[in-house]
């Protein structure tokens, strides 16, 4: 690796289960902040409508990613498994 292009060689990113308690944007906005600023790479998300107890609440991935998208510079960001066929493509 050379200069200012030389990459780091190993990545990290978080995946998170945005069940319950993370179910709030707001509160993974925050996660993803602190993760980017601690120098973790991406922001992963399950993306899951089906769910069992004792599991009570599940966040959309796509409304949680969008707004992380506005408070982070260089974070990869994305779902985990987006089943297409139900979501609408227009």
């Amino acid at each position: 690796m050379n200069g200012a292009h030389a990459e780091r060689s190993a990545r990290r990113g978080l995946y998170v289960a945005p069940f319950d308690e993370l179910v709030d944007p707001l509160l993974l906005v925050d996660l993803a902040v602190r993760a980017e600023a601690h120098g973790w790479d991406g922001l992963f998300l399950w993306d899951h409508i089906a769910y069992r107890p004792p599991v009570r609440a599940v966040a959309d991935p796509w409304v949680a990613l969008s707004a992380i998208a506005v408070r982070t510079q260089r974070l990869r960001l994305g779902p985990m498994v987006t089943p297409l066929s139900r979501r609408r493509v227009q």
